[in-house]
């Protein structure tokens, strides 16, 4: 049999979080539904689940020759997906569905649904993307340890739902309170460090969701680097000094942050037992070990002169290079 332009469409996997967001499960999936039927991809459907294996389920569709896997949902999602798709080459598309999207925003992707699922069969780029592994787990975002660890803890899905965002700020406040600094035991690539932070955060992307950041504070989520933040806040004033020397680039003035980039390894130990997160999911307790993955994931993001539909016809050879068809 011959193989057509037309027959050369992406197999997609929908991984949908039915509780993501404040728009209804089913009512997103409606939509996403009719955008893949209007252009004729075959799509399956994975909702997600506390009893379902996403990681199992997208490593089986990958194996059974999926062209693209789009999840809907939030960074939590998302950094499921990630594990599995690591090293594979097939695209993730996002279609931003959570509380904070903090990936799709850094990525430039349209919180918007409508917009977002335009990219995926519109003009786009595929952007590499750095992840950081912790056991069997890859996440894309920031994998942290003490207070913003204790404070995602401690928000509930319905808080979540009903307060967004400020749900991450009204339980943080609260947990202030009981907030000290930790010995902590931290090696960085090959250096070893002795130091008392309330927080170890290491970050793959900016840190809540900033497009910009000043130059020399820019956390790139694809330069072969995580960057890692010992922070020494205490107080709700200190807190809003650390984030405004982020924001204004004042990095020197601040004693309490200093930032280390690492390329290869974390390894954080500390007296007492510290909560671990890791793209807004709590993941386990210090000790605890971050490999850093390169490049691991490619990403549909906004630029670019290509799409995906091209993308396919040129691996099949029904058109060359330079967009001439054969």
């Amino acid at each position: 049999m011959t193989t057509t332009q037309n027959d050369v469409l992406p197999r997609v996997l929908l991984v949908i979080n039915p509780e993501s967001g404040v728009v209804e499960g089913t009512t997103r999936l409606r939509q996403y539904l009719k955008f893949f039927e209007a252009h004729n991809w075959p799509c399956q459907v994975f909702p997600t689940s506390e009893e379902a294996d996403t990681v199992a389920v997208v490593r089986q569709a990958i194996d059974t020759g999926v062209d693209l896997v789009v999840v809907s949902g939030g960074d939590g999602t998302i950094s499921q997906a990630v594990t599995a798709l690591k090293g594979t080459g097939i695209p993730l598309g996002v279609l931003p569905a959570g509380t904070g999207n903090v990936m799709a925003r850094d990525l430039g992707i349209p919180t918007n649904a409508e917009k977002a699922l335009e990219l995926l069969a519109g003009e786009h780029r595929l952007q590499s993307l750095d992840l950081m592994q912790v056991g069997d787990r890859c996440y894309a975002l920031n994998v942290s340890i003490g207070f913003s660890a204790t404070t995602m803890d401690s928000v509930e899905r319905e808080q979540k739902k009903r307060l967004g965002f400020f749900a991450y700020i009204l339980n943080g406040m609260v947990n202030l309170a009981g907030l000290r600094l930790h010995r902590i035991h931290l090696t960085v690539d090959d250096m070893v460090y002795q130091t008392r932070a309330s927080e170890i955060m290491v970050g793959n992307t900016s840190l809540i969701g900033f497009k910009r950041m000043p130059r020399h504070l820019e956390i790139l989520p694809d330069d072969g680097a995580v960057d890692v933040i010992i922070a020494r806040a205490l107080t709700l004033w200190d807190w809003v000094l650390v984030v405004g020397n982020f924001v204004l680039g004042i990095k020197s003035a601040n004693p309490r942050f200093k930032t280390l980039t690492a390329q290869k390894r974390i390894q954080v130990n500390s007296l007492s037992s510290l909560t671990v997160q890791g793209d807004g999911d709590v993941i386990g307790h210090t000790p605890v070990e971050v490999q850093v993955l390169p490049g691991a994931v490619q990403v549909v993001v906004p630029g670019g002169g290509r799409n995906l539909v091209e993308t396919l016809l040129k691996r099949t050879g029904l058109i060359r290079s330079d967009g001439d068809s054969k």
